[in-house]
């Protein structure tokens, strides 16, 4: 991973406990707290198009990719990540919010 002082962040976004990067070349880096202590680490979530932008919620987090498609993932008892479906547990890895991608 390079070094903090190296990155050229072109977003920010915090909410609660949540803390998410953009860099120049569209990779997330995650700031976030593990065991009592705060790690910064590369967020990787499969996508092959670089991330444009964040929008977090207190219990969510979406990301708009560069071909305009959005992933969410986070807490969805009432179905708010848009999925088509809502669950207890929440959605650990980003998913395609499919309503989205039909109004194309």
């Amino acid at each position: 991973m390079p070094k903090l002082s190296k990155l050229k962040f072109k977003q920010i976004e915090c909410k609660g406990s949540q803390r998410y990067f953009i860099e120049g070349e569209g990779k997330v880096y995650h700031y976030y707290q593990h065991e009592q202590e705060w790690k910064f680490a590369p967020f990787s979530f499969g996508l092959r198009s670089s991330i444009k932008s964040i929008a977090l919620s207190y219990s969510f987090a979406m990301f708009l990719n560069t071909q305009g498609l959005v992933y969410a993932f986070g807490q969805n008892n009432k179905g708010q990540l848009g999925l088509g479906f809502a669950s207890k547990k929440a959605v650990q890895q980003p998913q395609p919010v499919q309503y989205l991608q039909q109004q194309k």
